[in-house]
């Protein structure tokens, strides 16, 4: 799910229903292996996220590192 911590507060109780039955539907018809819901995702993606940009060759690495600079 792509920048869900982004755009996860703004939904409502009715979109967040409307989202996991899709991935039960998703589940049923055998497009996916397990029962996923909305929450899952979005326990993860933040600390996945600090990993992987605290990594050496990650873009954002450079933000991560606290620098002092002097004038």
């Amino acid at each position: 799910m792509y920048a869900i911590s982004a755009w996860y507060g703004f939904l409502n109780k009715s979109h967040t229903l409307q989202i996991n039955s899709l991935f039960k539907r998703a589940f049923k018809y055998g497009y996916v292996k397990s029962v996923y819901n909305l929450e899952q995702f979005l326990q993860g993606y933040d600390d996945n996220l600090f990993t992987k940009a605290t990594h050496e060759n990650h873009a954002m690495h450079h933000a991560s590192q606290s620098q002092v600079y002097l004038l």
